[in-house]
């Protein structure tokens, strides 16, 4: 199915017009005179385009050119036509350490095979022969290279002659498209898997570049080992898919994961996938002409404009409610060998549109702008040391992704990710509290409602203090904090460590064991802010009555269970938000007083 329907993009995209040619980024050309005199080599890189407003520095990008299709390679020596890297095309290396190994030699001796393969009656290519044989020639282009700050080794070099680039002379075009055909013939046709015809199926599948990957790029469908083989077959011919079905699916996926891409007929494409992690990828497209795809990515660092897409009124809410064309994502990994498909999801835009409403609506926590959604790289970034992305548990960004765009409920790990970060800060932020809030809505079965239905209003889990709540891990957040309030008020806010940072992970867990020493360090604190505050004073002691009521009095629990754990972190980061909102009457603002007396703090 989902080669399929990557075949089926490319058809509708027209991403492949001629399958012996392919769109690629070549960064340098090799300019000659007639005699086959070395002129220049050309730097064809420029700075990527960036959106205006942005503060990132942009990347040089080489220039897309329509070559020869690259066959691809592993571990042996197999040249492209007509543009390859510097080993083959130059026989030279990068870097100059392997300038003595034997391979590049080798790799420049097939590139120089292919050429002579290929028909000797056109002047250039003798031109070009010519050049690639004199050393003299070789080495005047190779400090050529050197003064322009030298060269990349998967950089890819072409050749022109007198302005003439060979890749568009029209008799080795021809000749390539005769050899890519034989190298079919003598192969018996098998039903392909893809188009479902009898077709004589690829001996080998193109590759694509994905992160986690080599540079060159590994294909999705590859058998590498005995193991994976069955019925006396060998190689693919144990998933048999015709070159055209496979050229297709291929060039969809380079479509879809290419920072820049440009179709045939010169249509340059933003790609529609985003990294999620170190070596895991989302690739997703729909079938229709929706404009949301190309929305998705924005999720990690610009959600707003998802949300505006969402309700518009011209664009959104109906019109992408109501889209019943197919949406498919995949999550790749990339690897040694071959990509790994971790999970494949399909559905429609209306329904992702939908999800992604539930999504904004769940995560839209209490805090300073909630005008502005939360993006996804802050709520991952979140759950990890420093917000290094790298360090994320291998499902727990695949899974809000999933989340996001399809629904479904949400992991226990990814609770226990949320809580055990937490626990290590000492510290609710407002990202970890909307992804408390986001585990919690997740386990509640969603009915066919839009996120604006009352149904949807009352199933949704409380976003702000919830003052009528009797739930006790979240009264004993809500306690924690006002415990936290109180010692400020009492000691002053410059205190090196509060009753939080020393007892945060106990009173999360063990409740009965720390709140009670806490709660007569409280009436000491109480006593003394009573002195210095005593409206503030007041007003903290009616909070702690109102919360020691709804607890149980036969005493605090003595352990909180994972769940529990979540509830009593957002009820201590409402109650927390509550004092700094100048709104609120009834609870003064946290003080900036000096510190008075930090050592009359009882709680180790």
């Amino acid at each position: 199915m989902i080669l399929q329907s990557l075949r089926d993009l490319a058809v509708r995209e027209n991403l492949v017009d001629d399958p012996a040619f392919e769109s690629k980024a070549v960064r340098w050309i090799i300019a000659l005179d007639a005699d086959g005199r070395f002129l220049n080599a050309y730097d064809t890189s420029t700075p990527e385009t960036l959106p205006e407003g942005s503060k990132k520095k942009p990347k040089m990008q080489a220039k897309l050119m329509r070559i020869p299709r690259r066959l691809g390679r592993t571990v042996g020596i197999k040249s492209d036509f007509l543009v390859d890297n510097a080993k083959y095309a130059l026989g030279l290396a990068a870097d100059p350490a392997e300038a003595g190994d034997p391979r590049i030699q080798q790799c420049h001796a097939a590139f120089l095979d292919l050429l002579r393969s290929a028909p000797q009656d056109v002047p250039e290519l003798q031109t070009v022969l010519t050049f690639l044989s004199d050393d003299a020639a070789r080495e005047a282009c190779a400090q050529n290279l050197a003064a322009k700050g030298g060269f990349a080794s998967n950089d890819l070099f072409c050749f022109q002659v007198d302005g003439e680039p060979l890749i568009k002379i029209e008799e080795l075009q021809a000749w390539w498209r005769t050899q890519r055909n034989e190298e079919s013939e003598g192969s018996l046709p098998v039903q392909c898997l893809v188009c479902g015809e009898l077709r004589i199926p690829a001996r080998l599948h193109n590759s694509f570049q994905i992160r986690g990957a080599s540079t060159s790029g590994i294909p999705l469908v590859s058998f590498n080992a005995n193991a994976f083989e069955k019925y006396g077959l060998s190689g693919n011919e144990n998933a048999p898919v015709c070159n055209e079905c496979m050229t297709a699916y291929t060039e969809a996926l380079r479509r879809l994961t290419r920072a820049q891409y440009e179709t045939p007929s010169g249509l340059k494409l933003k790609p529609l996938s985003l990294v999620l992690n170190g070596d895991t990828t989302a690739v997703y497209w729909a079938e229709g002409q929706s404009e949301l795809p190309s929305f998705l990515s924005s999720l990690n660092t610009d959600p707003r404009s998802v949300l505006e897409l969402l309700v518009s009124p011209h664009k959104g809410s109906e019109f992408l409610l109501n889209d019943s064309s197919g949406f498919y994502c995949l999550i790749v990994t990339g690897a040694q060998g071959r990509a790994s498909v971790r999970r494949l999801h399909a559905g429609t835009v209306g329904e992702v549109a939908q999800n992604l409403m539930h999504f904004f609506r769940a995560i839209n926590v209490d805090r300073y702008d909630t005008a502005e959604p939360l993006p996804l790289f802050r709520l991952l970034g979140s759950m990890v040391l420093n917000g290094e992305r790298d360090r994320l548990p291998p499902e727990a960004a695949t899974e809000l992704w999933l989340h996001a765009l399809f629904g479904g409920r949400l992991s226990r790990s990814f609770l226990s990710t949320i809580v055990a970060r937490n626990r290590a800060e000492r510290a609710v932020s407002a990202e970890r509290a909307a992804l408390l809030h986001l585990y919690f809505q997740s386990l509640v079965p969603r009915k066919n409602t839009t996120p604006d239905s009352a149904v949807e209003k009352e199933r949704t889990y409380p976003m702000s203090l919830d003052r009528e709540s009797k739930d006790p891990p979240y009264l004993l957040g809500r306690l924690l904090a006002v415990l936290e309030n109180l010692q400020t008020a009492a000691q002053g806010s410059n205190l090196n460590r509060t009753l939080v940072d020393r007892t945060f992970g106990a009173a999360s867990t063990r409740p009965g064991v720390v709140f009670p020493q806490l709660m007569q360090t409280a009436q000491h604190h109480l006593s003394k802010a009573g002195r210095k505050l005593p409206g503030r004073a007041t007003n903290l002691d009616k909070l702690l009555g109102e919360i020691i009521d709804g607890l149980n009095l036969d005493g605090f629990s003595a352990v909180l269970s994972l769940e529990q754990q979540g509830r009593f972190a957002l009820g201590y980061y409402h109650q927390r938000q509550t004092f700094f909102r100048k709104s609120d009457q009834t609870v003064p603002q946290a003080s900036a007083e000096p510190s008075t007396d930090s050592t009359e703090e009882t709680i180790a």
